[in-house]
């Protein structure tokens, strides 16, 4: 069961709500750029995958096996999901144990990706993200957040960049942490990156009406510039 700690206040129907869809591949940087836009324009940030890569930390803790799973919605009503924000930082929760910085690993993102393509996750996680955008100006991001999730967003952002400035970026991430191999990563993102686009149900695609943004040659500072007067230049006109 998924339970929504946060949103206790009623949708504001005064007031049209800026909402903003990032979409683009694994390691683009979508959710640290989607964080600091938010931070920069006062917005809410939700990020969309954190909730899939809880799932994904649910099955690989749980040792279930993807590739012949029975009974998926009966996994699904075992799932005790919970997220609250905290300082407009998202927190996720399972099983009433915060797991933020469980879910990031290599691993947990590799059957995530398997399990993104299974409609009845897609379906049961679609409504929860619709939700949110009625409560605030909002940043969401994900891979089909401005093709499914919130299609009529007020401004869609496709950001990307080559899979191997992307491996680099996560490789430098995390090479402090754990021995990881750029080689591995490269292979593992150019196979996600195969496996999004290809998938059956919402694939990876860049948004009809989408700004289509490569950051593969700034860094993050000129990123954040750039899409920032992309943005307000946007917002005036809403």
């Amino acid at each position: 069961m998924v339970k929504i700690l946060d949103f206790t206040q009623k949708p504001n129907t005064a007031k049209k709500f800026i909402t903003i869809a990032i979409d683009g591949p694994a390691g683009s940087g979508k959710t640290s750029v989607s964080r600091a836009l938010a931070s920069a324009l006062n917005f809410q940030y939700f990020d969309t995958g954190a909730l899939y890569r809880t799932i994904g930390y649910y099955f690989l803790t749980k040792k279930i096996n993807t590739k012949n799973i029975q009974n998926i919605s009966n996994i699904l009503c075992n799932i005790n999901i919970d997220f609250k924000f905290k300082n407009k930082f998202q927190l996720m929760f399972l099983d009433n144990q915060e797991i933020t910085d469980k879910i990031n690993s290599e691993s947990v993102g590799l059957i995530t990706s398997e399990l993104s393509k299974i409609p009845e996750i897609r379906c049961f996680l679609l409504n929860i993200q619709r939700n949110i955008a009625k409560f605030n100006n909002i940043i969401m991001n994900g891979r089909d957040i401005g093709s499914v999730v919130l299609p009529d967003a007020d401004i869609k952002i496709f950001l990307t960049a080559s899979a191997e400035v992307r491996a680099f970026r996560r490789f430098e991430q995390n090479k402090k942490t754990k021995d990881i191999n750029y080689v591995q990563i490269l292979g593992n993102i150019k196979k996600r990156d195969f496996e999004d686009i290809n998938r059956k149900d919402c694939p990876l695609i860049a948004p009809k009406n989408s700004i289509i943004f490569d950051n593969s040659n700034y860094n993050f500072e000129e990123s954040i510039n750039k899409l920032l007067g992309i943005i307000n230049k946007k917002i005036i006109f809403l």
